[in-house]
């Protein structure tokens, strides 16, 4: 069986463009979870002046150190899954519009839901406008 002799440049070449590509994959997740924090905060900060309630009064609400709730709205610190459902709980609204997925405070599937009810009613008005136009006719 022949022995195949391999290059080292290319060979130390490809591990440093694959340890690079790893580095900015990396660095792509930071920033973009960086930017997903930001904008959480900006959410929940919103939604609550949006309900004239104090941070000291949401915080107790969802049973956490009012420090802690600052940090999340100052940006310091990330908010764990289990707060943003408290506070989604609270004030009625989806994960999706706390985590910025959507402006809907429904969320993203229910706009399709109410788009599809919506034009039902529209449909049924319709139809029983025709019944009455028909029998007025008539």
């Amino acid at each position: 069986m022949p022995e195949e002799k391999i290059n080292l440049k290319q060979f130390f070449d490809t591990i440093d463009e694959a340890a690079q590509k790893g580095i900015e994959q990396g660095i792509n997740l930071t920033n973009a979870r960086n930017e997903r924090k930001k904008q959480i905060a900006i959410r929940i900060k919103e939604i609550r002046t949006a309900n004239q309630m104090t941070q000291e009064e949401l915080s107790e609400k969802i049973n956490i150190n009012v420090l802690t709730y600052r940090g999340y709205e100052n940006k310091k610190s990330e908010v764990p899954i289990e707060v943003l459902i408290r506070i989604a709980d609270i004030f009625n609204v989806s994960m999706d519009y706390l985590t910025c997925r959507t402006d809907n405070k429904l969320g993203l599937y229910q706009t399709i839901d109410a788009s599809k009810n919506n034009f039902e009613e529209r449909l049924n008005k319709l139809e029983q406008t025709m019944k009455n136009l028909k029998n007025a006719v008539e």
